[in-house]
């Protein structure tokens, strides 16, 4: 029964080490994100773009924060890989959706596919969550 216990117990920290991993990836990106958005607009001739400055948020709300708030729920919250990774990815494809779309409006042109980039990620967001109401590990 101990020995049930002591490898539960060894789960959990190690469940908890990997939320806090994770949140850490997100705080990296966010801070990444603003310093290319921050570089790019200081060479870009006093255009500004809504889309590169604020690029940064989607890592910083969408990933470092949900992840910082499991880690206070860690034992009783377990995510199937595949959810978390269609998760990652969902954000991912937001925040390069962004920065194209600041480099495009700095530069002084549009497209109009650039919608797509939302459109995927936040397919790809839902369906970690829907999967993951239908998904057990």
């Amino acid at each position: 029964m101990t020995e049930r216990n002591d490898r539960r117990r060894k789960q959990t920290v190690m469940h908890e080490y990997g939320w806090y991993k994770m949140a850490l990836r997100y705080l990296i990106m966010s801070a990444a994100t603003a310093l290319i958005g921050a570089v790019y607009e200081c060479f870009s001739h006093e255009v500004y773009s809504y889309y590169m400055i604020y690029a940064f948020a989607f890592p910083l709300v969408l990933g470092a924060i949900p992840s910082l708030l499991l880690l206070k729920r860690a034992r009783s919250c377990r995510i199937p890989h595949i959810c978390s990774q269609m998760w990652q990815l969902g954000i991912l494809t937001m925040t390069v959706g962004s920065l194209l779309q600041g480099v495009l409006e700095i530069y002084g042109t549009t497209n109009r596919l650039i919608i797509l980039y939302l459109i995927v990620g936040s397919v790809l967001m839902l369906g970690s969550v829907t999967l993951r109401r239908f998904c057990r590990e």
